[in-house]
Formats: structure tokens, sequence, C-alpha cells
């Protein structure tokens, strides 16, 4: 009798944690873009998607060779991959949102969402960016952890199911667009050999 107990209470509990797992998806998480209206994840659904977390302090910190060649990318896919920019700030960031989003959406033109800033030294505050939480939680996407957290940007890259498949920080030995070409342009091979 005992051990039907604990098999049902076992039972019970691995139930609510798959339904509260399914509940917290990447498409249900609220977020909010640099001028504060909500994004619609349902829309991303089927497609891979790129993350760009960057330092937004100045106009000096923003990685735009990265944005054109990911702009660039976009391109030549016709669209077959979404990006989300999701700017980062420290306590002395003298770039607003608006300013940010006249530079990137008014002056650049760029075809991607931007999100809402987030703290730097405020990553998992989730009622301002729920986003960030998703993407370091590893409890809701098998992250990766222990890595090094003082780049100029974070790539993240979700399949078309919206799960996490890989996370890479700003390294000088790796070419991010070759990487991100190789994933989205896969080289064709030869059959006839």
């Amino acid at each position: 009798m005992k051990k039907n107990i604990c098999i049902l209470l076992l039972f019970i509990l691995l139930n609510h944690h798959f339904i509260n797992a399914q509940e917290y998806n990447f498409y249900s998480i609220h977020q909010m873009d640099i001028e504060h209206h909500p994004v619609n994840m349902e829309k991303l659904k089927g497609k891979q998607i790129v993350v760009v977390n960057f330092l937004a302090n100045t106009p000096n910190d923003i990685p735009f060779q990265l944005f054109f060649s990911l702009d660039t990318l976009y391109q030549q896919t016709k669209h077959s991959f979404q990006v989300i920019l999701m700017p980062e700030k420290g306590n002395s960031a003298m770039l607003t949102d608006s300013a940010l989003k006249h530079i990137l959406l008014d002056m650049l033109h760029f075809p991607f969402t931007i999100s809402s800033s987030v703290s730097k030294y405020n990553l998992y505050d989730t009622t301002k960016n729920s986003l960030v939480r998703w993407l370091n939680n590893s409890a809701d996407n098998r992250h990766y952890e222990n890595e090094f957290n003082h780049a100029a940007y974070k790539i993240y890259i979700m399949n078309n199911k919206g799960e996490l498949l890989s996370a890479f920080y700003e390294n000088p030995q790796i070419n991010s667009v070759q990487l991100l070409k190789n994933i989205f342009i896969p080289n064709k091979r030869d059959d006839h050999n």
C-alpha cells in the first residue's frame, strides 16, 4: 500500500512538471519590443530563430558588422529564419531605447524584432524580460552552464520547434557569421561521387 502511494505521488509530481514544462515554452514567453508593445512569439512557430543579446550602453558597443552580416544572410536565405535583437544595458547607459530604435530600425532599416532592453545587472528580472530568463534557465531549455559572461554579444540559436540548439559568446577565434552561414546555408554535397 505504501509503495502504491509513493508511486502515485511520484506520478502526480512528474505529470505536474510535464504540464508546466509544456505551458512555458519559447512561444508562450511574454516579451515586449523596444517600443513596449507585446511581441507575438506565436508568429515565430515553425521558423528557426537567432537571438542576439548585445551590449548597448553607447553606439560604440553595438555590433553593427554582425547585424549587417545577419541582414545579408537573412536576405540570402529568403527569410528562412527570424532574428530577435536583445539589447543589454549597464547602470551608466547613455543610449536610450528610443535612440537605439532610431539607429537600428529608422536609420538602418533592419528587419529584425528588437526586444525591450534588459539590465546587465538584473538579467533574471522576469517582469521586464522573460526571454532572458528562458534563454538562461537550464530547467526550461537544457541550456549550457558555466559560460563566460563578459563578451560584447551572445548568440542563441533555436530550431523550428522553439528548442534551444546552441548558444555562444563573441570570440575572436570564432567567425560567428560563418558559423551562422553554415547553419542556415549548408554546403551542397555532390552525391555523384
